[in-house]
């Protein structure tokens, strides 16, 4: 009889810890500070581009073969035509390419697998 009173106490409890603001700590050395990434379907290729900004050591530090590897040690797709730019004024570089296999046509049906983009920033879509 008395549990019935302490239920929704121990209840509101473990909510309002979980809403508690998470503590936010400074990047790493070498980390991304923060990257905005677009992606555009032409046909059934998508066109992927991402702008990373770094901390002023890191950004000097990047090469195309880094941010390509980058690329490829993160997502597990057919990528080509890479292309990459680097803006040393705000300590940012762009990569670029082009992505195959991951839109199927049926008719005039279009299917998007974008699984291999949502697994890496722990994201999960459940149909």
């Amino acid at each position: 009889m008395r549990w019935r009173y302490f239920i929704p106490i121990i209840v509101s409890l473990v909510i309002s810890f979980g809403c508690a603001p998470q503590e936010v700590r400074p990047p790493l050395t070498g980390e991304e500070t923060k990257r905005i990434i677009e992606v555009e379907v032409v046909d059934q290729t998508l066109l992927y581009r991402c702008q990373s900004i770094w901390s002023a050591e890191k950004s000097s530090e990047l090469s195309e073969n880094d941010l390509k590897t980058r690329f490829k040690e993160k997502y597990n797709v057919d990528a080509r035509e890479f292309e990459f730019s680097f803006e040393p004024a705000n300590h940012s570089t762009v990569t670029k390419c082009n992505i195959y296999g991951t839109i199927t046509k049926s008719g005039n049906n279009y299917t998007a697998d974008l699984l291999w983009f949502l697994r890496p920033l722990g994201l999960e879509v459940y149909q």
